[in-house]
């Protein structure tokens, strides 16, 4: 079973966009490799209609802000699937922990960030990408 990297706690599965997930409620989101193309790849379409996308762009602004909470976690987060310790990378407001062999840790509010982010800006998820690509070198 995963673990939770700053609780230890075991992780929840939950479903985003059809995605099937590892939470820890309050803490984050677990990723594997694929999980966050696709994720995205969902809201895009969503946004990709002009009346859907309006819609789920004010909302988003109405119930997030504008960035994340920062808050302090273990500089070294283990892999939940490894153990290994995830490399961090800061895309602006946004810090993703990243085992180049797994996937990505997000912290709480992060993937909502990204998401809201992505409706507001297109070229967003190309700047993370191109990040998370930086880090597997």
């Amino acid at each position: 079973m995963r673990s939770c990297p700053i609780t230890g706690q075991a992780l929840e599965h939950a479903t985003i966009h059809d995605v099937e997930v590892d939470v820890s409620p309050g803490h984050g989101v677990w990723l594997d490799r694929s999980e966050l193309a696709r994720i995205t790849e969902a809201a895009r379409h969503q946004i990709e209609r002009p009346w859907l996308g309006r819609l789920i762009a004010w909302f988003r602004t109405q119930e997030r802000p504008a960035t994340v909470d920062q808050r302090v976690h273990p500089p070294d987060l283990p892999c939940p699937v490894c153990g290994e310790t995830m490399v961090l990378t800061h895309y602006r407001e946004v810090g993703i922990d990243r085992c180049r062999r797994h996937g990505v840790w997000l912290d709480e509010g992060e993937l909502d960030l990204i998401l809201g982010r992505l409706g507001e800006e297109p070229e967003f998820l190309r700047g993370v990408s191109l990040r998370l690509h930086d880090t597997a070198l």
